[in-house]
C-alpha cells in the first residue's frame, strides 16, 4: 500500500497541471464563453485521461523514496497496487466520461441561455399534471430543449418539433404523431402545436385528428380536449439521447439505463452504435494502457534509494517515458480509428 499515496499524488499533479494548461489554451490562444470554460477544459483533460493515468501508474513505480527504503516490494503487492490502479483509474474516467461532463454541459448551455435572454429564469411547478394550461409554455424559452426528435414507437413515427426539458417537467411543442397499418400505410395523424408528458403519456392540448384512407386524407376533426397518447419509451431516455447541436456528450450510463429506446426506436441506432464504440475504444485504450505502463514500471522499479544526484536521471527518465507513452496513446487511437473505417465500409 505504500506505492498508493504516490500514484495517487502523482496523478493529482498531472490532472492539475493539465487543467493549468487547458485553462491558459483556453483562455489565450481559443478562447471560449466563460459559461463554458470549465466544461471545455474537462473535456480537454479527459481526452488525455488515459496517459495521465498511465504515466501516474509508471512514474510512482520506477522510483523510490528513503520512505520505501525497506526492501523492494512483493509481487503479490504489486499485484494489489495494480487492481487499486486500474479500479480507480477506471472509476475516475467513467463518473468523469458518463456523469460530471454531461451535467457540466448542460449547466453551462443552461447559463449561456439565461444570460442571452437576459433575465432569470423562473422555475416551473408541475401542479396541473394532465390538465395543464397554455401558460406553462411562457417561460420555456429560458431552459433546454432538443430540436426535431424523432423516433419509431411501434408502427407509430413520433415527432417533436421541440422538446423541453423544465427541471424534469418535459414539454413538447408541434407534435405529431404517424400512424401506419399493418400494409405500411398511414392510417391516421395526430398533430399539436403544445403537448406535456404526464406519468408517461403524452397529453396534447386541442389535438387536431386526421384519418387517412388509400393515402388520402378522408377526414379531419379538431378536437376540442386533451388526449392523451401513450409513450412506451422513458422521456427521459428519449431527451438525453436525443442529438442537438449545442449538446452533443451521451452518457454511456444513459444508453445502458434506456436500452429499449436505443433498440426500439430505429432512428437513433447507428448514431447510438458510433457513441457506443467511442466509448468503449477509449476505456480499452485505458486499460491496455495502464496494463503496459504497470508492468512496465515494475520491470524497471528502481533497486535503489532515489538520491539528488539521481536528478539528470529522472528528467530524462520521464522526458522519455512522456513521449513514449504519448506515442503508443496516438497510436492505439489512430488504430480503432482504422477498425471503425475497415468496419464502416
Amino acid at each position: 500500500m505504500r506505492k498508493v499515496p504516490r500514484f495517487l499524488l502523482v496523478f493529482i499533479i498531472l490532472f492539475l497541471f493539465a487543467l493549468v494548461i487547458s485553462l491558459i489554451y483556453r483562455l489565450r490562444i481559443a478562447p471560449v464563453e466563460r459559461v463554458w470554460l470549465l466544461y471545455t477544459c474537462i473535456k480537454d483533460i479527459l481526452l488525455y485521461l488515459p496517459l495521465l493515468a498511465s504515466l501516474s501508474i509508471l512514474w510512482s513505480l520506477v522510483f523510490r523514496s528513503k520512505n520505501e527504503a525497506g526492501g523492494v516490494s512483493s509481487k503479490s503487492r504489486f499485484v494489489f497496487s495494480f487492481i487499486f490502479y486500474v479500479i480507480f483509474s477506471f472509476a475516475f474516467a467513467f463518473f468523469m466520461n458518463e456523469f460530471a461532463i454531461s451535467r457540466l454541459e448542460e449547466m453551462a448551455y443552461h447559463s449561456s441561455m439565461v444570460q442571452k435572454q437576459d433575465t432569470s429564469r423562473e422555475r416551473l411547478t408541475d401542479e396541473t399534471g394532465d390538465k395543464f394550461t397554455l401558460s406553462e409554455f411562457r417561460n420555456l424559452r429560458l431552459y433546454p430543449f432538443k430540436e426535431n426528435v424523432t423516433f419509431m414507437m411501434g408502427r407509430a413515427l413520433v415527432n417533436m418539433g421541440k422538446l423541453y426539458n423544465a427541471d424534469g417537467i418535459f414539454y413538447i411543442t408541434d407534435l405529431k404523431v404517424i400512424a401506419y397499418d399493418t400494409n405500411k400505410n398511414i392510417d391516421y395523424i395526430v398533430a399539436g402545436q403544445y403537448a406535456k408528458v404526464v406519468d408517461n403519456q403524452i397529453v396534447v392540448h386541442n389535438p387536431t385528428y386526421y384519418e387517412y384512407s388509400r393515402g388520402r386524407i378522408r377526414s379531419t376533426k379538431e378536437l376540442r380536449e386533451k388526449r392523451n397518447i401513450p409513450l412506451i419509451y422513458n422521456i427521459k431516455g428519449v431527451y438525453s439521447l436525443s442529438s442537438k447541436e449545442q449538446l452533443r456528450d451521451i452518457s454511456m450510463l444513459n444508453i445502458i439505463l434506456y436500452y429499449e429506446y436505443v433498440y426500439g426506436s430505429k432512428i437513433n441506432f447507428q448514431r447510438i452504435g458510433n457513441v457506443i464504440y467511442n466509448k468503449v475504444s477509449y476505456y480499452v485504450i485505458m486499460i491496455f494502457l495502464l496494463i503496459v505502463c504497470s508492468s512496465a514500471g515494475w520491470a524497471m522499479r528502481n533497486t535503489r534509494i532515489t538520491q539528488t544526484k539521481d536528478i539528470f536521471q529522472m528528467v530524462s527518465f520521464y522526458i522519455v517515458s512522456f513521449v513514449v507513452v504519448t506515442l503508443c496513446y496516438d497510436l492505439l487511437i489512430r488504430m480503432m480509428n482504422m477498425i471503425y473505417g475497415l468496419v464502416a465500409l
